[in-house]
């Protein structure tokens, strides 16, 4: 329904994971025309769903904390980590399609989980890889073969977008 929406209606309708494509991938951490999250608590994170935070605005006495968290090196590994993993916008999240990229970036900088209980990063881990490996798969071979995606494969392609393989 929502890829008829887009061809047919004069209206622009996204989401997290299906809209990728759209939005040229992952948008988190900042991201030039991307976003951040900032909890409740002030915890800054790089996105709604990623739910770990190197910084607090309320424990910070700095004028400018979103620039900080921006600049911080957490968020510098996550949009690192969207750059290299930007091959196929069908797979653009830095959670479920490359939940390496999340691990690898919290143990480096010390980040710390937002929520009591997370265990993404821990007993869940090795089942979201698994996950991610198998949708990859899938992905990628959308991404190359399906004709939904011949326009979008195309112009990726022509900006530098990488295609799988």
């Amino acid at each position: 329904v929502t890829w008829r929406w887009l061809n047919t209606r004069p209206i622009f309708v996204a989401d997290f994971w299906n809209s990728g494509p759209l939005t040229h991938g992952c948008i988190a951490a900042g991201r030039s025309t991307g976003y951040l999250h900032v909890t409740h608590r002030g915890d800054i994170c790089p996105c709604v769903f990623m739910m770990y935070s190197n910084l607090n605005m309320h424990e910070t006495d700095s004028d400018t904390p979103l620039l900080d968290a921006v600049r911080s090196d957490f968020f510098a590994r996550i949009r690192e980590g969207q750059k290299q993993k930007q091959d196929n916008p069908l797979a653009p999240c830095q959670i479920v399609d490359h939940p390496e990229v999340l691990k690898q970036a919290v143990e480096a900088t010390g980040a710390r989980s937002t929520q009591e209980g997370q265990t993404i990063l821990d007993e869940l881990h090795p089942q979201v890889c698994a996950r991610a490996a198998q949708w990859r798969e899938i992905a990628d071979e959308l991404w190359t073969t399906s004709g939904a995606w011949t326009g979008l494969r195309d112009a990726y392609s022509d900006n530098g977008w990488l295609l799988p393989g």
